[in-house]
Formats: C-alpha cells, sequence, structure tokens
C-alpha cells in the first residue's frame, strides 16, 4: 500500500502528497481561516500497527487501529487568517513541521451496502512527544527577492538571465500556489504514457505515482534567449548533481533481439551528474508568452536502476553479447545460449516463435524404400518433450562469403514423442495400411546441429538445419493392428528388437523431411532480428 496501487487510484503513501486543504478554526483562543496547499508527508512508512479493533452492528462497521509514528514531517504553503489569543495574523508562507512519538487511534466508520463498506468518516486525535515548526514569510521572502529586470539590449543579458534564473529558482521550487505551480521537490506526477521506438527498444511505457527528488539543488550553467518574429525562446543549460525518482511502471516492448517484457513493477532510479539543455519556445501573444514546447536530452553520468518484477516471466534470461573477433567466442555463444533457451523453451510469441517443450510438429510424411521398411510413413499432430533439459557442449561459428553457418552439438537425455502415425507398405514381415496412437522414448539423443544460410540486408536467412543424432536406447509403441492385438505386439517387438538397423535407414529420409520444418521454425526470429547486434 506504502508505494501506491494504481489499481485503485491510491497514490503512495511516503511520500504522500496531498494539493489542498481548508480548515476553519473556532476553538479556545483561535478563530480563523487556514488553508494548506502543495503538501509533501514524509514518514509513514514507519508506522507500526500495535493493535486492531473491528465492530460490526446494524450494517455499520468500524475499524478502529492504535498506531504509532515515530517520526512524522509536513512541509507546503500555508495562508492563515485568523486570531490567535490576542493577535491578529493574516500572512501566507512556508512550513515545515516536525512530529515525535505520534501515537494515537485511527477510526474508520461506514455502513456496508451490496458488500461494500462505504467508508464515511475517519477520525483520528493523536498524541505526540514533541512538536518543531519552522515557517517562512513568502511575503517578507518575496519582497527580499525581488526579481532581477534583465535587458534584452544589455551587454551583460544572458549573465543577467543566469543570475535571475538561479535566484529565483528556489522560490519556484517550492511551489507557487497563487499561479497553481506545485513544489518541484519532491515534484509528483501522477499519470503519463510514452512509446519508445529506436533501435533494439520498443516499448511502451506508462508510469503513474513518479516522484522525483533533487530538483532543488538545480544549477544553471548558461542560458541564451532567442527572439524572432513573435517566437521567443530559452535554452537552459543546467545540472543536477545528484536526483533520484520512483514509480509505479508498466512496460510493454522489446527491449532488445530477445528481451520481451509485458510486465508491471515499482521502479526506483538513482542518476548522478545530470545536466543537459533545456529548451522553452512559445509564441508572444497580446505581451503573453505561450509555452508551445519544452524540449530537454540529458547526459547522465552515473545510473543507477532497481526494480524487482518487471521482468518476472524473463528471470533467467540474460542477454550475453558475443562478439566474433574475440578469443572466447565460441565459449561466450555457448554461455549465451544457455541463458537464453529458457526463454525459447516458452515461446517467444511477439517472434511468433512456438514453444520447444513441449513442441508440436502438426504434419510430415516420408517415403522409405531400402532395407526393412519400404513404406510411406505419415505423423500427424506429434508432440515432442524432453528438449528443455538440452545439453549443449560446444558451438561452432563460421562466417564466409555471407554465408553463416552455426554448428550446436547437443544432448537430449530423455526424449519422448506422442502422436498418430499413418503407415502404407511393409515393414519386416508385415504389410500394414493402418494408422493409430504412438509413443517413443528416446535416451541420450546426441548430435550436431547444423545451420547455415546467407546473411542478406543484416539478416540471416538460415536455408538450412541438418541433424543425424545418434541414439543409446530407444523404446516404441504402436497401434497399427487394431483388430489384432497379437500380431501388433509382435510387430511392436520386432521394432524394438531391431531399431538399430531401421533407424540408419530411416534416419537419412527423416533428416530431410526436418530440414524445411525447422528452418521455418527459427527463422520465424532470425528475420525479425539484426544479425549484427545478435553475432557482433
Amino acid at each position: 500500500i506504502l508505494i501506491g496501487l494504481s489499481e485503485f487510484d491510491i497514490p503512495p503513501l511516503d511520500p504522500l502528497f496531498h494539493k489542498y486543504e481548508k480548515f476553519v478554526m473556532n476553538s479556545g483562543n483561535i478563530r480563523g481561516e487556514l488553508i494548506l496547499s502543495n503538501n509533501t508527508i514524509t514518514g509513514l512508512s514507519k508506522l507500526r500497527i500495535l493493535n486492531v479493533r473491528t465492530y460490526f452492528l446494524d450494517d455499520v462497521f468500524r475499524l478502529e487501529t492504535d498506531i504509532n509514528i515515530p517520526r512524522i514531517s509536513l512541509k507546503g504553503a500555508i495562508k492563515i487568517n485568523c486570531n490567535l489569543n490576542v493577535f491578529r495574523i493574516a500572512n501566507e508562507g512556508y512550513y515545515n513541521l516536525t512530529l515525535e512519538d505520534v501515537s494515537g487511534t485511527t477510526n474508520f466508520t461506514g455502513h456496508v451496502v451490496n458488500d461494500t463498506w462505504i467508508v464515511e468518516h475517519f477520525y483520528f486525535v493523536p498524541s505526540i512527544g514533541k512538536f518543531k515548526l519552522y515557517y517562512d514569510d513568502v511575503v517578507k521572502e518575496k519582497k527580499a527577492s525581488t526579481p532581477v529586470t534583465c535587458k534584452r539590449d544589455s551587454n551583460d543579458y544572458y549573465t543577467c538571465l543566469k543570475q535571475s534564473f538561479q535566484e529565483r529558482w528556489q522560490l519556484i521550487v517550492k511551489g507557487l500556489p497563487e499561479f497553481d505551480i506545485p513544489p518541484l521537490d519532491p515534484f509528483v506526477h501522477k499519470y503519463g504514457k510514452f512509446e519508445l521506438n529506436f533501435d533494439e527498444i520498443k516499448a511502451e511505457v506508462i508510469f503513474s505515482n513518479l516522484t522525483i527528488i533533487g530538483l532543488s539543488k538545480l544549477r544553471f550553467l548558461d542560458v541564451k534567449p532567442h527572439f524572432l518574429n513573435d517566437t521567443f525562446r530559452v535554452e537552459i543549460y543546467a545540472l543536477i548533481p545528484n536526483m533520484s525518482l520512483e514509480s509505479d511502471v508498466k512496460i510493454n516492448g522489446t527491449l532488445n533481439a530477445f528481451i520481451r517484457t509485458n510486465g508491471e513493477d515499482h521502479i526506483n532510479a538513482t542518476a548522478h551528474d545530470v545536466r543537459g539543455t533545456c529548451d522553452v519556445i512559445g509564441h508572444v501573444i497580446n505581451d503573453k508568452w505561450i509555452i508551445e514546447h519544452f524540449r530537454v536530452v540529458p547526459s547522465i553520468g552515473k545510473l543507477k536502476v532497481y526494480f524487482d518484477n518487471l521482468f518476472e516471466n524473463n528471470k533467467e534470461f540474460t542477454a550475453t553479447i558475443c562478439k566474433r573477433d574475440s578469443v572466447d567466442y565460441s565459449a561466450c555463444l555457448k554461455q549465451a545460449f544457455k541463458e537464453a533457451f529458457p526463454r525459447f523453451v516458452k515461446g517467444l510469441p511477439e517472434f511468433d516463435f512456438p514453444p520447444v517443450d513441449p513442441l508440436l510438429y502438426d504434419f510430415g510424411k516420408v517415403v522409405f524404400n531400402s532395407g526393412d521398411i519400404h513404406a510411406e510413413v505419415a505423423l500427424i499432430n506429434t508432440i515432442a518433450t524432453g528438449l528443455s533439459k538440452v545439453q549443449v557442449s560446444d558451438i561452432r561459428p563460421h562466417f564466409l562469403d555471407d554465408v553463416f553457418r552455426l554448428e550446436i552439438d547437443a544432448l537430449v537425455s530423455k526424449l519422448i514423442l506422442n502422436g498418430t502415425v499413418k503407415m502404407n507398405g511393409t515393414l519386416g514381415i508385415f504389410r500394414i495400411a493402418s494408422e493409430g496412437p504412438f509413443n517413443l522414448t528416446a535416451y541420450d539423443t546426441n548430435g550436431t546441429w547444423d545451420m547455415t544460410g546467407h546473411v542478406v540486408n543484416d539478416t540471416w536467412i538460415v536455408e538450412h538445419i541438418r541433424v543425424l543424432p545418434s541414439v543409446r536406447k530407444l523404446k516404441i509403441y504402436f497401434d497399427l493392428f487394431q483388430e489384432n492385438k497379437e500380431i501388433n505386439d509382435v510387430a511392436v517387438s520386432f521394432v524394438n528388437e531391431f531399431w538399430p538397423p531401421l533407424y540408419r535407414v530411416m534416419l537419412p529420409i527423416t533428416s530431410e523431411a526436418w530440414d524445411p520444418w525447422l528452418t521455418n521454425i527459427v527463422n520465424k526470429l532470425f528475420s525479425k532480428v539484426s544479425f549484427s547486434k545478435v553475432f557482433p
């Protein structure tokens, strides 16, 4: 709750920003009106709940909570018009209030209507261990800081503007309620949305309950005004030594060739040595400057960002970049594959890349005409499981005359295939013209995945994927003699007994059939990414 619940329109509670409140006091020696604006409250994150009591009677629900806050501070703008004992006060300014050891009972009361608690009253009368108030008379401050008037035709116009901006900034940063300008430190912005679309970053970013701290330390390094044809422009070169930011964010997009996120989180960022030029431009109409554009592209000396769950679905993925001219290129590729493969296992829908485990093979047909098998065989709706456990022992890249080749030595300890097989032909002594379910388990499937293709316009177009794996052990079951279980069992036993020679005959032909299917899958990815960025 402290960081805010944007889905319920609940803002962050530490710091808590409250724009405006008016109080009428008519008790004892105090009679009058008090207006507080642009208020910032800090310290609620340290609140301790000591006890909770509930009451429910005649559809009225009451919640009492005994709390203690060790230290809480409030600051903002104040306007007061009242009688305090024999004194008459009518003034405005800024206040800074610190309370220590704040204790008391919060009382929430309201009716329950249609299973919804409608809170109607909130009472809190705290005891305070220590109280400290600072008040800054804004009228005196304004008098003391009469703005410097700078004339455009003067020799020191730029220097004068720089001095004037710096002197007035501390007044502006506190907020100017008479102009509806909120405090700028901390600066609170409720909601915003923007799109990123450059290089490897393409995403929509939505932020809410944004709080920026550090603008009060802004230093004006240079100010350059321009006035031409009723258009006034000011370029302000400024520096902020340290700035912190926190916000709820929601990001939907891609951050490089492989990282995809569609998540939300609370984010904290700290920036050091933030500097750049603020370009403010607009027309002057009826002696009023109407600002139409405000542009700033700052440089940042050092940036540190913290988030927790933004990449909740991508935790196992790290974007390791390997350069082709490095000494350990193959080892780097192997590590990068290991880091990225869990993302491939789940699939990359933004690239139309299917999940790898389980992997679906819709349909494939081959004709065998050698050894003990002479038949047309089709596999239908076959599901392969086990590829997520692949172990890569080596990766070897080759690049020559715009042809890129990638060899991946891989082992799958247990690969299971389930689906439907349709066969028309002979298998040993058996004549088969039927279809039925099958399942196959292969142990220690080991081989080299050989991917080859041209690089065209910085895109690797994979043209062939060849793989001829060896298998240590294979076990299969099928039901192609559904009216005669005995014959089916004999046929299954025959295949399980003589699978090595059958496998040697079938493998080259099957590999040719896999080639276009596998090539189509990997091109879904590589056709959409830059070759020079994936393999720089």
